[in-house]
C-alpha cells in the first residue's frame, strides 16, 4: 500500500499564522463529518492547502498533487484550485482544475485543464446547476463540444465533434486527423426544439425537425453524394403525411401517405398498387369499412392468369395501424364478388 503523508496548510483568516497540520499526527484537530470540514471540532472557515507527497509516485508529472480552496462555516465557498504535481510536492505544479463555490455548491466558472495547459472543459453554474455556456476541448485545442443551459437544462444550441484517422491512411501523425461535426441540436428546457442535424465526414446525412421534444414537421436522409434519400413528414412524434424514397441519382421511387400516425386510406391503396403488380394482379374496388369494431380497410383485386378456365380475384384487409397487408383470400372470382358484396358498405361489382 502507498503511504501518503498528508500535509494541510491552515491559513487563519483573523491572523497571519500559519499552522501545519500532518494528519497521522494531528488528526483530531481537523476532520471531514456530514459533508463538513471542521478545525478544532469547529466548521472550518478560511482557505486550506493540501501538499500530499508519495515518494513512489514523486517521477510522475500526472498526479493531482496540489489543492487550495476556501472554506465558510465548514463548507466548500469561494475558489478551488487542484494542480498537477511537481517532484517537489510542496510547489504547485499546472493548474488542473478550477472552480467556484457558493455555500457548498458550484456557482459561478469550472473549468479543467490538460497538463499542457490547454483548457479541456469551462461550464457556468448557478446554484449548483449549469447554466449559460459550457464548453469542452481536445489536448490541441480544436472543439469536442459546445452547449447551452439554462438553470440544470439544454436550453439553445448544442454541437458536438469528433476526432478521426481516415481508414486510408497510415502512419497518419496526430496533427493531420480529421476533425469534424457531427451533431447540431437546438434545445428548449432540455427538450429538443428546432432542427436536429446529424453528420458524417463533415457532410449532412440526416436533418430532423422537433417541437417541445417530439418529432414534428420534415424529417429528411442524405445520400453519401448529397442527393436525397428519404423524406419523412411527423406530427407530434407519430407519422403524418407524405413520406418519400428516391435512389442516389435522385428519383423518386417509392412514396407513401400517413394520416397522424396511421396509414390513410390512400396511402393504403398505393401499397396494395405495389403488391398487385409484383404479384400479377389488378385493383379493382377499395374503401374504408369496419371489422370487429376497428376501421379496416378492403381491396378487391382481380389476378391475371385463369384458373382452370374462370377468373380469380382476392379480397384483401389493411389496417390503419399497420403497414403490412392482414389478409388476404382468393377464390373463383364469382365466389369472391359475392362475398364482397355482402361486406357493409362496400362499392359493388356486377358480374
Amino acid at each position: 500500500m502507498k503511504k501518503l503523508i498528508l500535509v494541510v496548510v491552515v491559513i487563519l483568516c483573523s491572523c497571519s499564522e500559519t499552522i501545519l497540520i500532518k494528519t497521522d499526527e494531528n488528526k483530531d484537530l481537523f476532520k471531514s463529518e456530514n459533508d463538513l470540514i471542521y478545525y478544532n471540532n469547529n466548521p472550518y472557515t478560511g482557505t486550506l492547502i493540501y501538499p500530499i507527497y508519495d515518494r513512489k509516485l514523486k517521477t510522475r508529472n500526472t498526479d493531482v498533487i496540489y489543492k487550495k480552496f476556501g472554506l465558510k462555516d465548514g463548507k466548500n465557498d469561494g475558489l478551488f484550485e487542484e494542480y498537477f504535481r511537481k517532484k517537489d510536492p510542496y510547489k504547485q505544479g499546472e493548474i488542473k482544475r478550477r472552480i467556484n463555490y457558493l455555500d457548498g455548491e458550484f456557482h459561478g466558472l469550472y473549468e479543467e485543464f490538460y497538463i499542457n495547459g490547454q483548457i479541456e472543459r469551462r461550464v457556468g453554474y448557478l446554484n449548483g446547476e449549469k447554466h449559460g455556456k459550457s464548453e469542452e476541448y481536445y489536448e490541441d485545442e480544436k472543439p469536442n463540444e459546445f452547449a447551452n443551459y439554462k438553470h440544470g437544462n439544454l436550453h439553445g444550441l448544442k454541437v458536438e465533434y469528433e476526432r478521426y484517422i481516415p481508414k486510408r491512411f497510415k502512419n497518419i501523425s496526430r496533427e493531420d486527423t480529421i476533425h469534424d461535426i457531427v451533431y447540431r441540436s437546438n434545445f428548449k428546457d432540455g427538450e429538443l426544439d428546432g432542427l436536429l442535424t446529424y453528420y458524417n465526414n463533415g457532410k449532412i446525412e440526416r436533418e430532423q425537425n422537433y417541437l417541445n421534444g417530439e418529432m414534428d414537421g420534415l424529417a429528411t436522409y442524405y445520400y453519401e453524394n448529397g442527393n436525397i434519400e428519404k423524406k419523412e413528414n411527423y406530427r407530434k412524434n407519430k407519422k403524418d403525411g407524405l413520406w418519400e424514397w428516391y435512389d442516389e441519382s435522385g428519383e423518386l421511387t417509392y412514396s407513401k401517405t400517413y394520416k397522424y400516425g396511421s396509414l390513410s386510406l390512400n396511402g393504403a391503396v398505393e401499397i396494395m398498387n405495389n403488391h398487385c403488380f409484383v404479384s400479377g394482379q389488378q385493383l379493382i374496388k377499395y374503401f374504408e369499412g369496419k371489422f370487429d369494431g376497428n376501421i379496416v380497410y378492403f381491396f378487391y383485386s382481380l389476378k391475371s392468369e385463369m384458373v382452370n378456365g374462370k377468373s380469380y380475384s382476392c379480397i384483401s384487409m389493411m389496417a390503419p395501424t399497420s403497414y403490412d397487408i392482414l389478409a388476404t383470400d382468393c377464390k373463383n372470382s364469382i365466389i369472391k364478388v359475392r362475398e364482397w358484396n355482402k361486406i357493409p358498405g362496400s362499392p359493388k361489382i356486377y358480374l
